[in-house]
């Protein structure tokens, strides 16, 4: 290691220019993991579970009963249930009607009735997928309790095409 020289003035400006980019990247390195920590705690905000699955033939049957186990909450809680089609090209529909169940033990907690409806702006000509989003319907789960949601759909036509992927939404 090269000696340095106090009374030179040039030397002791290397050393404390590096000790200063030490620091600088020791600051970058917190500040990143902050920034980090910040984000994902806001994007979480109220979000207690979301989920898709994907359907066979992208189509929705109506024997196709879609289930999603929820995780147990700490507290009781009353939370939104969303329910979201991704649809394609193939997808024209102004209105879905659909039924979801909740099962607490296998006993039935509740049965909540779930309508998407679509003007004609939203319904997609491209052969993108899009996402609809029915109104949230208030549900109640109690803590420490493990609770499945069974969903079908209630409509005349059968199956409903266009639709590759559904999902569930549960947020405060």
């Amino acid at each position: 290691m090269k000696q340095t020289n106090k009374n030179c003035p040039a030397d002791n400006y290397h050393v404390e220019t590096i000790s200063m980019v030490k620091r600088l990247k020791y600051l970058q390195a917190i500040l990143i993991c902050c920034l980090g920590i910040a984000i994902t705690s806001a994007c979480q905000d109220g979000i207690h579970y979301t989920e898709y699955k994907q359907l066979p033939h992208k189509q929705w049957d109506r024997h196709d009963t879609l289930v999603y186990h929820i995780p147990p909450l700490q507290h009781d809680t009353h939370l939104n249930l969303t329910l979201g089609i991704r649809s394609n090209k193939d997808f024209n529909y102004k209105t879905i009607v659909a039924q979801a169940e909740l099962r607490c033990d296998s006993l039935i907690a509740a049965t909540i009735p779930v309508t998407l409806k679509l003007d004609n702006d939203s319904i997609p000509f491209s052969s993108s997928n899009t996402d609809h989003l029915s109104k949230p319907a208030p549900i109640h789960l109690k803590a420490n309790k493990t609770y499945t949601l069974y969903i079908t759909h209630s409509m005349r036509l059968n199956p409903l095409d266009g639709i590759p992927c559904i999902g569930i939404f549960l947020e405060k």
